[in-house]
This record gives C-alpha cells, structure tokens and sequence, in this order.
C-alpha cells in the first residue's frame, strides 16, 4: 500500500488495487456500495492477448481499487474472428457505470452483462468497430479518390 501525506492539508491518501477474478466482480462492488463508496472510474487497457479492466473506488480520501484480467477468447480460426469476451455490469450498484461500460464495450469489444442502459453499438462513431481491440485499426489504410469530373 502507497501511502502519501500532502503537507498542504495534511490528509493521508492511500492507495492499493487487488487483482480479482471476473466472478469476485459483482461481490466486491456490493461491498464497496455497502461502504458508501463511489466510484471514481473504470479504465480498460488491451495487454497482450488479455483485457485488464480497472475499477477505483473512493471513501473520505481513501482510495481502494480492483482488477479484472480477462483472456481474449480466440475461436483459433483467424484474427478478425474472435469470441466475445464477457464481463458481468456494475450498473446495479453503481448508476454511472453504464457511461464506463458502453465506452468499454464499444472501444475493446467487451460485452457486459446486465448492463442498466446499453446504447448497443451507439455510444461513439468510430472509423472501426472496436479500434482497441481489431488489427484493421492498427493497419494503415490507404484511400483513393476519385477525381471530380
């Protein structure tokens, strides 16, 4: 645990992230939500072939934060042809998860779980459907114009 003091003010700030599995998901935010604990964000990042997903909770200046490691599920066929991974949604104890969620969602291509509003596809426009997550965004893509007559 990472513990500053601000001489400013002189409050403590502690830091600390534990690594769950995806099925501790939904019993740690109950848990945080039973603390009266807010959450501050969920951050998402592709590392290798595995989603890390991070929750960050506050209470009184106190920072507790957990994560998610998921495999990206392969069919083994090719590259564009990938099995969606799934996670289960917060929203049921944290309202504003869903605005973290459907950007997730759309962005990494995680599908979430009894997410409260889903805006299913439609949150960003994007050039391609999940950019963090799909090799064709990493490709460069030359575009030919067609002269006006």
């Amino acid at each position: 645990m990472n513990t500053e003091t601000n001489t400013a003010t002189t409050t403590k700030i502690s830091q600390e992230v534990k690594i769950i599995s995806s099925t501790e998901l939904l019993n740690y935010a109950q848990m945080f939500k039973n603390d009266n604990c807010r959450l501050i964000h969920i951050g998402a990042a592709k590392i290798a072939d595995k989603f890390e997903l991070t929750y960050a909770f506050d209470k009184e200046y106190t920072y507790s934060g957990i994560k998610v490691i998921i495999d990206i599920p392969s069919d083994g066929s090719n590259e564009n042809n990938k099995i969606i991974p799934e996670l289960n949604s917060i929203s049921d104890f944290f309202w504003c998860a869903f605005l973290y969620e459907n950007e997730i969602a759309e962005l990494f291509g995680i599908k979430f779980n009894g997410l409260k509003l889903d805006y299913k596809g439609n949150f960003y426009k994007t050039a391609f459907k999940t950019p963090f997550n799909n090799p064709m965004a990493n490709k460069k893509i030359d575009i030919i114009r067609t002269p006006k007559k």
